[in-house]
């Protein structure tokens, strides 16, 4: 069979103002190049399941744990495995080490404690240094917990239907081009981000009514003989930019950010890898027409 590319042994979480758990005891496997569907009613847990999977903040509970089992994910590059949600050892093993460096000058006597300014000056001097230790400490734990978010991040993309989420991943000053494949900088040129750009929109079905040049006032009832611009005219052109879209238009090209990455065919030496093995889609494909909504799903597929 394929190889696990993510997988969740046991995982439940509960909401601070639910006396039952929303996700308890769930565990999947999902596998490389096959597709899994959770089919469930309203409030079954679905969304909550799959953020915790994509590792997106949740809202916090009244439970000191509200994360109970473990989400493992495999690279397709090595042969670790990797949990999320669990916080890097770097930071305790610093305070540990630090700790135990001022047990040992203190044990040692490095600091006299028979005079009272040397009793002044050397405890100034040990909470000082044990001060800066701490605060370098957590400075070292929130960055290396970011960079492990933001590589994960870029293999296990999560896509949902929310407003908010799409709201924030695109800027409204940002171009169709920049807004799909600004993730790439680093290993395309600007000519193939925007070469995929507009291969993407136009694979996807992408249409925007022209300014000026929308249907007549007499053809009100035919909307096929208004003028829409095609992805090339969009990209090519640079002028549309994201607060000009509708919420549909707006929400497929946050899908097709998510998904420019899987066609990357070239890399440059030294740059991060852009590819993603991992898409979770929430209800991702809910705000688009029905007739880009297929279109769409085979692009995905």
């Amino acid at each position: 069979p394929p190889r696990i590319a993510l997988e969740a042994r046991g995982v439940s979480f509960e909401y601070a103002s639910s006396r039952d758990f929303s996700v308890k005891g769930a565990s999947l496997e999902l596998r490389s190049g096959r597709c899994l569907a959770l089919i469930g009613f309203n409030g079954q847990g679905k969304s909550t399941l799959c953020r915790m999977l994509g590792k997106v903040d949740l809202p916090q509970s009244a439970a000191p744990s509200p994360r109970r089992g473990h989400v493992f994910y495999h690279p397709r590059d090595s042969f670790e495995r990797i949990d999320p949600h669990a916080e890097p050892y770097v930071a305790t093993l610093l305070v540990v080490l630090a700790m135990t460096a001022a047990a040992v000058a203190a044990a040692s006597k490095r600091w006299s404690f028979d005079d009272e300014a040397a009793d002044f000056d050397d405890s100034k001097v040990l909470v000082f240094m044990f001060g800066v230790v701490m605060v370098a400490t957590m400075g070292v734990h929130v960055m290396l917990r970011r960079l492990k978010t933001w590589r994960y991040h870029r293999r296990v993309k999560y896509v949902t239907t929310e407003h908010d989420a799409c709201k924030r991943a695109l800027k409204d000053g940002w171009t169709l081009a920049h807004a799909i494949t600004s993730d790439l900088r680093w290993a395309l040129t600007a000519t193939e981000r925007q070469a995929l750009a507009e291969r993407l929109l136009a694979w996807a079905g992408f249409r925007h009514l022209k300014p000026g040049r929308g249907v007549a006032e007499d053809d009100g009832d035919h909307p096929e003989k208004r003028a829409y611009a095609d992805a090339a005219e969009v990209v090519g052109e640079g002028v549309l930019t994201c607060g000009e879209l509708s919420g549909g238009q707006r929400h497929l090209v946050y899908l097709l950010r998510s998904l420019a990455p899987i066609f990357v065919s070239t890399r440059r030496r030294f740059a991060p890898g852009p590819r993603v093995e991992v898409l979770l889609l929430d209800e991702a494909l809910n705000c688009l027409d029905a007739e880009i909504r297929p279109r769409t799903m085979r692009l995905i597929r």
